[in-house]
């Protein structure tokens, strides 16, 4: 029966590992936010939010789309911004919630939420709305919430005191007893039995707790914990002198192990509390290193998150950018000839383009002509066009001219936004004579702004002149 189990867990692991490998940058990146959202607690300041945010990353990346594909881009790209703006907003809520949100955590420790639970649900209850009224700039409002959190969290604290922690130490107490405490350690026992007493009476004639009655009963229940295990080992050794050999091996093999591994060499004509004192300095400065190296490894893994949040965000605007080329290599693709491109414009050129003498419209043969062009605009409707046509000089006249111009640009316009793909507002056209008055032949020049699909992608720091932060980096558009 053994086989099938191991082979379906075999199974689930790899097709874990296979999901993992395929999570996209972009989710990845998300996945990010919300380990940020998650040291900032937002799971429980803001638990609606947090799951929302949770589910809406799901189901993006359920789809096993592309994110840079258009269906995709823009709720990506929506999402990513609310998370950024939220995980901002947690991190200033959490700063000023830290000590309350640690007294909670210190109270839970305690147990508060099973022996003290309506205490500790109502100070949650107003932590979350003090996370609320901070989010929304009412910061007076917040403190007094958050002042009402704190009194419940330390309600909570004495009732679980009270309720449960000394009913276990005068347990343990009474264990330690019945091996013979009051003989094998006289003294301990009876200063804990003092100290358990005076915090007794200390907790009856309190309804909420603080630093001191903390501080107390953590210390209480240590003791009494490390009592009765002392006597748990210290009276088999009594009862059984052999047992005192094999306890004392068990200590010492042990304690030479340790020796080796901090590279200090024992005076064995040394008492065992020598021993231990300097073993304690050693230990005590390989925590030290350790704390350095603990803060330069905590540099660095916040140097990694930087970059790989910056990552991620340049991968981003390069998806969209990608994203906007894409629709600019099919309009051209579309068109059949040559463009100009410059910056976010776009400008196409048409020599010769000829009307019937005298007349306003396209002729069917100059329509095939623009036939591509009208295609190709299909690609980018969200343009902004300029349509310039220009004419020689018709009898000597110019002001003639220049009415047949305009009518002709109107007629030019007509047509490219017949299919009302187009909106006409977003057209504007001018009929004027050419600037070369010995030039015989008219001239089409068609200019695309793209300026607002830019935006539409969210890349509008990206159009010149403007700048853009990323990360802690700020660059400029050329």
């Amino acid at each position: 029966m053994k086989a099938p189990i191991v082979s379906s867990i075999i199974a689930i692991l790899l097709c874990s590992c296979f999901a993992f490998a395929q999570t996209s940058p972009e989710i990845q990146g998300l996945n990010n936010i919300l380990a940020e959202l998650n040291r900032y607690q937002a799971d429980l300041l803001f638990p609606d939010t947090y799951a929302d945010f949770e589910e809406r990353v799901r189901k993006l990346d359920e789809n096993h789309l592309p994110v840079s594909q258009s269906s995709k881009q823009a709720t990506y790209i929506r999402l990513r911004q609310e998370m950024q703006n939220w995980a901002a907003s947690c991190s200033a809520v959490h700063t000023f919630l830290v000590n309350t949100l640690n007294l909670r955590t210190r109270v839970s420790l305690f147990e508060a939420e099973e022996f003290a639970s309506e205490a500790f649900l109502e100070g949650d209850r107003q932590l979350r709305l003090a996370a609320r009224s901070y989010s929304g700039q009412d910061v007076d409002k917040a403190r007094q919430e958050m002042a009402l959190a704190r009194q419940y969290f330390l309600a909570a604290e004495i009732q679980v005191i009270r309720n449960h922690l000394l009913g276990e130490m005068r347990i343990r107490i009474q264990e330690s007893k019945d091996l013979k405490a009051e003989r094998f350690a006289p003294k301990t026992f009876s200063e804990l039995e003092e100290r358990l007493a005076d915090l007794e009476r200390t907790v009856r004639s309190e309804t909420i707790s603080n630093e001191q009655i903390y501080a107390d009963a953590s210390s209480i229940r240590h003791s009494a914990d490390r009592l009765l295990y002392m006597l748990q080992v210290v009276n088999p050794l009594f009862k059984n002198p052999s047992y005192s050999e094999a306890f004392l091996l068990s200590i010492l093999e042990p304690l030479d192990k340790l020796c080796a591994q901090l590279d200090y060499q024992p005076d064995n004509g040394q008492d065992v509390p020598a021993i231990m004192a300097q073993l304690l300095v050693a230990v005590q400065n390989l925590q030290s290193q350790n704390q350095r190296l603990g803060s330069r490894l905590d540099s660095l893994e916040t140097q990694q998150r930087e970059l790989e949040s910056e990552l991620t965000e340049l991968r981003d605007v390069r998806a969209r950018q990608v994203f906007v080329q894409q629709k600019i290599d099919n309009f051209q693709a579309l068109l059949k000839q040559p463009v100009e491109h410059i910056d976010n414009k776009i400008t196409i050129q048409y020599d010769s383009l000829e009307f019937e003498d005298r007349q306003t419209e396209l002729s069917p043969r100059q329509q095939q002509r623009l036939q591509s062009l009208v295609e190709a605009l299909r690609v980018i409707p969200s343009a902004d066009i300029d349509i310039r046509y220009e004419i020689p000089l018709i009898d000597n006249n110019p002001n003639f001219s220049k009415d047949i111009a305009g009518k002709r640009v109107s007629s030019i316009r007509e047509f490219l936004t017949g299919d009302s793909i187009l909106p006409r507002d977003d057209v504007r056209t001018i009929g004027q004579l050419s600037a070369d008055r010995s030039s015989e032949v008219s001239r089409l020049t068609v200019t695309l702004n793209l300026t607002d699909l830019i935006r539409e992608v969210g890349l509008s720091d990206m159009l010149p002149g403007s700048k853009r932060t990323i990360g802690n980096r700020q660059r400029t558009s050329e």
